[in-house]
């Protein structure tokens, strides 16, 4: 259970290679902390990042997961749930893609969009049952800022997470009725393997400043937050910005 402090004794991270799920992992008390599951699609990689946890090995599982499988899903989804209750469950799956590239190949785009939309909102939804039904719970969702309103430079990408993030604002109504706090998880640009060489936004931050303003949102049963917190006046401005205004902006 979680305790008065926010701290939980069970973690489970889908996409359990993420920088930001595993910055979000560590930023819990591991004192407190007595079970991570780690899932993810690739063995050798789930094992380097349960080593380079500040728990106790044996404390962390690793379940293989390939997200666009829902046979692989539910395997994973079981195989923590199963073997007791989980107090937390993050959500840190997806793919930037290459836009350049994919928007000349439509099989290529439909495979992002599906990747970030669809497949991951299924795998919350699996979450969001398993948890409801043990009656507690807290469920993480990482969107980003590029769900507010795609741009020219990333609308691929911007439209699976804009998916993703309409459908996690639909399971935050759905926990307000069975129990289950969801949080939407809104971050800028990040400095993680997924945008290493990438040019910075303004307000870049790092994971671990991330995961920290999500576990403030988790300790203070906040809906939905913008890291950093200057993120959440760029997506008020881009929600009305005009389309000439917006073809401006640095790409």
């Amino acid at each position: 259970m979680i305790d008065a402090l926010g701290n939980p004794q069970s973690v489970l991270l889908l996409g359990g290679t993420s920088d930001i799920g595993l910055a979000i992992v560590r930023a819990f008390d591991p004192a407190r902390l007595q079970r991570v599951v780690l899932a993810g699609r690739t063995a050798s990689a789930l094992e380097t990042s349960a080593a380079a946890l500040s728990v106790p090995r044996d404390s962390v599982a690793t379940a293989v997961m390939d997200v666009e499988l829902a046979s692989s899903q539910d395997a994973a989804v079981s195989a923590a749930f199963d073997n007791g209750d989980i107090d937390v469950a993050v959500v840190a799956v997806g793919a930037l893609g290459e836009q350049s590239a994919d928007e000349r190949n439509p099989d290529a785009a439909a495979h992002i969009l599906k990747l970030n939309g669809s497949d991951t909102a299924a795998l919350c939804l699996r979450v969001f049952h398993r948890l409801a039904a043990q009656g507690h719970g807290t469920l993480v969702v990482i969107s980003s800022i590029a769900a507010v309103r795609p741009r020219r430079a990333n609308f691929i990408y911007g439209a699976g997470k804009a998916a993703l993030d309409a459908f996690a604002q639909g399971l935050i109504e759905m926990g307000r009725e069975q129990g289950v706090d969801v949080v939407l998880v809104r971050p800028g640009f990040v400095r993680t393997r997924m945008t290493e060489g990438l040019q910075e936004a303004p307000f870049a931050v790092s994971a671990d400043e991330v995961a920290r303003d999500t576990i403030n949102a988790v300790r203070r049963k906040r809906s939905i937050v913008y890291s950093p917190a200057q993120v959440g006046a760029v997506a008020a401005a881009l929600k009305v910005m005009p389309s000439p205004l917006l073809r401006r902006m640095p790409r």
